[in-house]
């Protein structure tokens, strides 16, 4: 956290882009299904600290935007495979967070 206070000060502005993995060889079997949360947790506590930081955008997967049936494309097995479910998940549970505390708005879509 001391650090993204650190590499907030003075901005206005902070882009939240994590991954778990550290390269394409490593399964999601190891996902640490806290992972998104937490680092959602230290973002926003991070730039809290550093004050002043109003805006943020978060990366994420398109497996949370919903399909033309309104139900979230990673509950469609035609269009997200199950065998990552796990990570789509946890994924989910980090946009939840950052949703519940930090005000997330829906993406534009055009």
């Amino acid at each position: 956290m001391g650090s993204v206070a650190g590499a907030g000060a003075g901005r206005v502005a902070a882009v939240h882009a994590v991954s778990p993995f550290g390269g394409p060889a490593q399964g999601v079997d190891t996902l640490d299904p806290e992972f998104f949360v937490q680092a959602a947790d230290a973002l926003l506590g991070g730039l809290a600290a550093a004050g002043g930081v109003r805006r943020l955008v978060a990366v994420g997967l398109f497996a949370n935007l919903l399909g033309t049936d309104g139900r979230p494309v990673m509950d469609d097995p035609a269009e997200f495979p199950p065998e990552i479910g796990q990570f789509t998940r946890a994924h989910t549970a980090g946009l939840a967070r950052l949703r519940e505390r930090g005000a997330v708005t829906a993406p534009s879509t055009g």
